[in-house]
């Protein structure tokens, strides 16, 4: 080898290692640290009163929470790191033992699901901390062999399905009488699937669903049994349940029954059977003034798919004309109804397909429906909040910012005002701009909340007004802000009922006349179903005078959320409503005659402000009780997995792994990995190492990792990889990627006992240098189109860059490939126009995709895949040793082909005399098959988290063979992991 491949190696180690140790360090900067006696609170400065509020209570919260599990006797934490990252613009939270016990927080303020709590930041804490303690009650010798090797290591990782992890997690958040399990809405799902015949079965709650609903049933299912669980036998049993779960490699359903001396089973029934289920008609359209609301459209084609979800409606009257739009999940789809001023009902146009958007969290229409503002999340390197308007009139969309949610646009005397959140850790403004309609917005106002209080739903309520719910504490309000007069009004909430999904109804009608303002809102009692609700508003020139609520006093199955005014209602006293009804795995459009339903009425309590109630947060620093230190990077690099065997790999000149050593130690920690040892077989020795990271959305990612290895002559060989990924989402459904690969080797390739003698040394004379390097960039507009797994559609084209160097000291093996290739492709979500039966795909999805220049081998490659028939299952098993979940499984037909070069040629594209002399003589091939493919779930404990593994088999016909004499037919295997 001479010094200029020397000086290669060299180089590829110093940009591998120097790489890592930048994004490491630009990654961990600036952080700091609060030290307390069992946590150690890590947060950047934005978090710095989320800091500070979390190091006073969380010991607290830990030591109530082994109380109340009755588990103090088992192992204490010990500087247990709490990292808090701000920058993700949505409120979750996750505990895990991987590489060692820790948990990360996202410091945020929530939406209306997670907004249940008295402090939200500490609640979510305790549900973590739920988990580490109640997921660590393991005995002294479990615990200290954990401790060694890995926290993670235990018998809990099988034993316990998701029902039960996040069960009793959710079960303490909701002792102290907040929390899912006293919220109506977190539990109208559970409450629904009883009136919808669709109880999932206990088996079912495990995390292994993976279609709608899916995330949510073992946190409010799991929830609500293990508090039956509890209340039934008692918080000793349940701690000695929880006990034999980390300490006994056995089945749940086994420790379920010595335990409590009943079959889960059972139990599960009767706790399905002890709930208090609203008496209700099980199809709300049965019950008189309720409607499907796209019955209502004469002359349109399009029905509610039985697994469609829509989930979002606005709407706007005004003397010229009305409008309702609505947004569906499944699809992405925004759709919209009109009906001109004076135009019958029986002339109203179909609705028409405005925009298709994936992560829409809200649509506001403007008072007058000139414009439609768009809050919406997307992936970037976290989750981040969007806001766009849509213009109604020009059809084209204006971008605002970033790091903006819950918008909504005012409307007066032709001018326009964005108003709009902007959140940073705890902290919460609402911000208004002025803009015009070619996108050129102008800052105005910003109003300040106190930390910890949260506007929700910001709604035009015409003339300037800006209407929203308001939450403080454990407290709700609908205010009222004007912004030409600056004056704060608000209504206090009943502190009975629990509220969500404002809507105004900006009009000189209905029950508040020519003065007043109609709010609609979605509402619920404990008991009950959300319900619809409405604030009759009557003004002066500057303050609310009069108030009223106007509360329906009846359940519909489904349950009212999202409230809009029906632009074709005529009433003079409450207006006929669309909202959105919420089955257990759909959702679908309805509206409601409101004349046909008693409404309960009452003055509401006004509280008038002459300007926002902004509160600076006091100093919550106390000198000498807590202090914030550096954090160093460095701080937890000695906790992590320890295997006291090496993972040292020998490659051969093609990068595949041939041998692994056995003798050593392997070090695995959060963000690297290390290796060492010795393998006897080979007599090799040598090291490995990779560093790592990926984004908090898992749109970016970067791996590189390096191996070197000696033997009793010397140096062997080295093999080094870089592997770094990046998605960036762009306009409404597209997405750019792209992707980088290079590897390295150099040195003696190990050969198998099967290539060469038995463990014989290499020598020089099998000296290799190879370098190979991938780049691609791909343009997608892949979506999801519907409900269904096969409800996907788009099209997608990219370039594939390829090189390839390959040298030895073996004159017959040297040479370079260079390509350059482009690929294209569309999914169609069906050939056949009808709509699919309930869990069965047979309207024939088809993907296609063709490559041009795919390799210095082939010119063109073309796959197309037809799903002749699929069918959703989601039963799984739960007594078996290793109990099994059937998510689905699906029949495909399949066409293949390829035009293979008679020789290599590179750079195809552009090097046509080595593209005219490789098509010379080139061979086509192609085949047919037909596949069957299972999704199987392993179901129970961490594994469900391992994603469905598609298993099937191809059998496949060749047409055209390669090379002629082989078996046309032939058998192929295939396996795939879904995450």
């Amino acid at each position: 080898m001479n010094a200029k491949k020397i000086k290669t190696v060299l180089l590829a180690v110093i940009l591998l290692a120097g790489s890592f140790f930048y994004s490491y360090a630009e990654n961990n900067s600036k952080r700091f640290v609060i030290k307390t006696k069992y946590f150690d609170v890590i947060y950047k400065a934005p978090s710095k009163n989320t800091a500070l509020t979390i190091s006073e209570n969380i010991d607290q919260l830990y030591l109530d929470l082994r109380k109340s599990l009755k588990t103090e006797d088992f192992y204490h934490f010990e500087h247990f790191p709490v990292y808090i990252e701000y920058s993700t613009e949505e409120l979750n939270a996750y505990f895990t033992d991987y590489p060692f016990r820790h948990i990360v927080l996202y410091d945020t303020v929530p939406n209306h699901d997670l907004a249940i709590f008295e402090n939200n930041i500490l609640s979510v804490l305790q549900h973590e901390i739920a988990h580490a303690v109640s997921l660590n009650v393991k005995n002294k010798f479990n615990e200290t062999v954990s401790n060694i090797f890995y926290n993670g290591l235990g018998f809990s990782f099988y034993t316990e399905p998701k029902f039960i992890t996040e069960g009793i997690a959710v079960q303490k958040e909701s002792e102290g009488g907040m929390g899912r399990l006293n919220n109506p809405y977190a539990l109208h799902v559970l409450r629904q699937s009883v009136i919808d015949d669709k109880v999932p079965e206990v088996q079912e709650l495990t995390g292994a669903r993976d279609i709608y609903p899916s995330g949510n049933l073992p946190y409010i299912f799991g929830g609500a049994f293990t508090q039956w669980i509890i209340e039934s036998y008692g918080k000793d049993s349940y701690r000695e349940f929880t006990e034999s779960l980390n300490n006994k490699l056995l089945n749940y359903t086994y420790i379920y029954k010595k335990t409590f001396k009943a079959e889960i089973k059972d139990d599960y029934r009767k706790f399905i059977s002890s709930l208090k289920i609203p008496e209700v008609t099980k199809n709300p359209y049965d019950t008189e003034g309720i409607f499907d609301y796209y019955s209502l459209f004469e002359n349109w084609n399009k029905s509610q798919k039985s697994k469609s979800r829509v989930m979002q409606v606005t709407s706007y009257i005004t003397e010229t004309d009305s409008g309702t739009a609505w947004y569906q999940s499944d699809s992405g789809e925004v759709w919209f109804s009109k009906r001109e001023a004076g135009q019958s009902k029986e002339t109203i146009k179909a609705p028409l397909k405005l925009f298709t958007m994936t992560g829409v969290e809200k649509i506001s229409f403007s008072s007058d429906g000139r414009y439609l503002a768009v809050s919406r999340i997307v992936s970037l390197e976290t989750r981040t909040n969007v806001v766009l308007i849509f213009d109604m009139k020009t059809k084209r969309f204006l971008k605002f910012s970033n790091d903006y949610r819950d918008a909504t646009v005012l409307s007066h005397d032709g001018k326009y005002y964005l108003a709009a959140v902007k959140t940073l850790s705890q902290d919460c403004t609402i911000d208004l701009y002025s803009f015009d309609q070619k996108g050129k917005f102008t800052f105005e106002k910003s109003l300040p909340l106190k930390y910890g209080d949260i506007p929700f739903d910001l709604q035009d309520a015409g003339n300037l007004n800006l209407a929203f719910i308001f939450a403080s504490v454990n407290k709700r309000f609908i205010s009222l802000y004007n912004k030409e007069l600056d004056t704060f009004n608000s209504v206090a909430v009943p502190e009975d009922i629990f509220i969500r999904d404002l809507s105004v109804i900006a009009s000189k009608s209905f029950v508040t006349g020519q003065n007043g303002i109609l709010l609609g809102f979605s509402y619920a009692r404990k008991e009950n179903f959300p319900r619809l609700g409405f604030l009759s508003l009557k003004l002066d020139d500057k303050n609310i005078v009069q108030s009223k609520f106007h509360l329906m006093a009846n359940d519909i199955s489904g349950g009212v959320y999202s409230p809009s005014v029906y632009f074709s209602s005529d009433s003079r006293k409450l207006p006929s409503v669309v909202f959105v009804s919420k089955f257990f795995d759909n959702s679908k459009l309805s509206m409601i005659d409101t004349e046909l339903f008693e409404f309960e009425q009452f003055d509401a309590v006004l509280i008038s402000e002459k300007q926002m109630p902004v509160v600076k947060l006091p100093s919550n620093e106390k000198p000498g009780l807590l202090s914030a230190e550096t954090f160093s990077p460095f701080s937890y690099m000695f906790r992590g997995i320890f295997v006291p065997l090496s993972l040292i790999p020998l490659y051969d000149q093609e990068f595949n792994i041939r041998s692994i050593g056995l003798a050593g130690i392997t070090w695995h920690s959060k963000g690297y990995h290390v290796s060492a040892g010795f393998d006897p077989l080979t007599m090799s020795y040598g090291f490995t190492t990779s560093l790592f990271n990926q984004s908090t959305s898992g749109n970016s990612s970067f791996h590189v990792s390096a191996h070197c290895a000696f033997d009793s002559s010397g140096f062997r060989q080295t093999e080094e990889e870089i592997f770094m990924t990046s998605k960036l989402p762009f306009f409404t459904h597209s997405a750019v990627v792209f992707s980088s690969t290079t590897k390295f080797f150099y040195g003696q390739p190990y050969q198998t006992p099967f290539t060469v003698p038995a463990f014989k040394k290499q020598s020089d004379a099998y000296t290799f240098m190879t370098l190979v390097n991938q780049e691609v960039l791909e343009l997608s507009t892949v979506h999801k189109t519907g409900a269904g797994t096969h409800e996907t559609g788009g099209v997608f084209a990219g370039v594939v860059f390829n090189y390839s160097l390959l040298d030895s000291n073996i004159e017959e093996i040297n040479g370079r490939g260079l390509n350059l290739g482009f690929e294209a492709g569309f999914i169609i979500p069906n050939l056949l126009p009808f709509e699919n039966p309930e869990n069965i795909t047979c309207n024939l999805p088809l993907t296609v995709q063709a490559y041009i220049f795919p390799s210095i081998e082939k010119f063109m490659t073309f796959d197309a895949t037809l799903v002749l028939f699929a069918m959703e299952v989601q039963k799984g098993t739960y007594d078996f040793l290793l109990p099994l979940y059937l998510n689905r499984f699906y029949i495909t037909a399949k066409y293949s082909s390829a035009l293979n070069y008679s020789s290599l040629v590179n750079m195809a594209v552009c090097n046509p005399d080595g593209l005219r002399q490789g098509l010379d003589g080139a061979v086509y091939s192609d085949s047919v098959g037909i596949g069957f493919v299972m999704g199987l779930t392993i179901n129970t404990g961490y594994f469900v988290q391992l994603g469905t593994l598609n298993v099937g088999a191809d059998l496949l016909f060749d047409i055209n063979q390669k090379k002629s004499g082989t078996n046309r037919i032939h058998l192929k295997l295939c396996s795939q992991l879904v995450f």
